[in-house]
């Protein structure tokens, strides 16, 4: 399934307009503490870690490095967490949670470039990570490589078929490439599994206006004001709307 084997060039210069005014992230966020975590219960933490670790950096004291990182991070020092982050995969090119440290650091200090590659190298060492490959598809976006992203999200339904983030990211990536109808589609598919779930109504209102339905975006637009008055796509499709 590819939904962008024929994308429209010209549009997609301006794919930063047609993705990020859908309510999705603007861009890349810090991942979570629960993903962080998830690492951390990893066999890179286990008694057995040697092999893992670079000769040299012994496994204190890249557990220090890591914990120095996370403490910055938690303070809001970003930047320093990054720097630390990165000294530590450069050590240690097979731990797995230096590269997920990185990637969260990068991304809150607006680096999405580096963020992208930290996540590339996470999931080899974390291939079943759907949180991993979701981060990845958003900074892949973000970064306007639609085909990279939409194999991102594809993988994300592979480990998890009702993720409907994923599926609607995935119709974003389907407005942006003007396949409106596979939009649609997948659209459809989310809303038959979270037919209460904001980020579904709105992206459908979305859609909806794209293809000039507007009775269908206002009745979208009234639907996501009952349920989230505060959501982002709220004001966006009022002002589509208005127009």
């Amino acid at each position: 399934m590819n939904f962008l084997a024929t994308p429209n060039r010209a549009f997609a210069s301006t794919v930063q307009d047609a993705w990020w005014e859908t309510g999705i992230d603007d861009e890349p966020q810090p991942i979570s503490t629960l993903a962080l975590e998830a690492t951390r219960a990893s066999e890179a933490f286990a008694p057995d870690t040697a092999p893992v670790l670079k000769t040299g950096a012994g496994r204190a004291e890249i557990l220090a490095v890591f914990d120095r990182a996370e403490r910055a991070a938690t303070a809001g020092d970003w930047r320093t967490a990054a720097e630390l982050f990165l000294t530590m995969v450069e050590s240690s090119p097979l731990f797995g949670p230096g590269y997920v440290g990185l990637a969260s650091a990068s991304f809150a200090i607006g680096d999405v470039a580096t963020g992208a590659m930290a996540l590339e190298h996470a999931i080899t060492i974390y291939p079943d990570n759907p949180i991993l490959h979701s981060q990845l598809g958003v900074a892949l976006a973000h970064s306007g490589h639609l085909e990279r992203a939409q194999e991102a999200f594809l993988k994300v339904l592979e480990l998890e078929p009702h993720n409907v983030d994923a599926i609607i990211s995935l119709a974003h990536l389907c407005r942006a490439s003007r396949h409106f109808i596979e939009a649609v589609e997948l659209l459809d598919q989310a809303h038959s599994l979270e037919p209460n779930n904001a980020n579904v109504i709105g992206a459908i209102g979305t859609c909806a206006l794209d293809l000039g339905d507007r009775v269908s975006a206002e009745a979208s637009y009234r639907r996501l004001v009952a349920l989230d008055p505060q959501h982002a796509e709220v004001q966006l499709l009022a002002e589509r709307l208005a127009r």
